[in-house]
């Protein structure tokens, strides 16, 4: 049988690095997956909290990758 592992929002604070605000703002903006509500705390699926950030990396190295200027540009060339 496949085990679930669950993240309360502390779990998820020390992972991600980030303030208890910063976590719900991310949630709230569609980053990171909406919690489960297990009685009075909500928690989080790790799997489905980590292909999102896989989803947010892959989305950020395509940013990097299309907005990354020409190597071949004048202006670059005289620093060189």
């Amino acid at each position: 049988m496949n085990r679930v592992e669950l993240l309360d929002a502390d779990d998820m604070m020390e992972l991600l690095d980030i303030s208890r605000s910063g976590l719900y703002k991310m949630v709230a903006d569609g980053r990171l997956p909406k919690g489960v509500r297990i009685g009075t705390k909500v928690k989080w699926f790790r799997e489905s909290v980590e292909k999102a950030l896989t989803d947010m990396r892959t989305k950020a190295e395509a940013n990097l990758v299309a907005n990354r200027p020409p190597a071949n540009r004048a202006r670059y060339k005289r620093y060189a």
